[in-house]
């Protein structure tokens, strides 16, 4: 019996180990690229919209729907989000309103009647309404 007899089952053995071998390499790989995608968008979404929350967006929402802990995370951001926006909102309400309230306290000190000053604890003028000014 010559060699070539004597290894040709082994030759057919290891040619069909380096195809299955690769086989299960490219498998296993587009099934790692696969998985990496699904696992890498949603953070890269979830970075994008917390880059543009934190650039000043407030009204920036993250949609994710993973059915994981990704989604609950972008859920959990979007409710802060909300809040915070809300919060502001009020916060620009009451500085307008406070704003308001000033300027007419301002006139009504500078249009009165009476001579109407303030002094710092030195006892300087710090302001002197028209009033006064005028007398």
């Amino acid at each position: 019996q010559d060699s070539a007899e004597t290894y040709a089952p082994l030759d057919q053995l290891l040619s069909k180990v380096i195809f299955y071998g690769i086989s299960v390499f490219v498998i296993l790989w587009g099934a790692g690229v696969v998985v990496a995608g699904r696992i890498v968008k949603p953070i890269q979404a979830l970075s994008q919209g917390v880059e543009q929350f934190g650039g000043g967006n407030l009204s920036e929402k993250i949609a994710i729907r993973t059915g994981d802990e990704i989604e609950r995370l972008a859920d959990t951001f979007n409710a802060m989000a909300d809040n915070l926006q809300h919060s502001f909102s009020e916060l620009n309400q009451k500085v307008d309103e406070i704003g308001r309230l000033e300027q007419k306290y301002r006139d009504l000190i500078e249009n009165a009647p009476e001579m109407i000053h303030q002094l710092d604890p030195a006892g300087r003028f710090v302001h002197v309404n028209t009033t006064e000014l005028q007398k």
